[in-house]
């Protein structure tokens, strides 16, 4: 885990593997999910109650070179 900080927050930056991460229920403020294969229901539960669920996905096309 990392942890940063700037004048009026703190961050805790977690790379757990997405199918099985082992962080607590509703622990998390925001998960950023980029191009990993997951279980949705794992991320779900680790995010706080109006927490932010964030999913960047490649397009259909995305590694075509013409």
């Amino acid at each position: 885990m990392l942890r940063g900080q700037t004048a009026t927050r703190q961050f805790l930056f977690a790379l757990p593997p997405a199918t099985a991460c082992r962080l607590l229920n509703a622990s998390m403020d925001a998960v950023l999910r980029i191009y990993t294969p997951c279980k949705a229901g794992e991320l779900a539960r680790v995010v706080k109650p109006g927490g932010i669920l964030m999913t960047i996905s490649p397009e259909l096309r995305h590694l075509y070179h013409s």
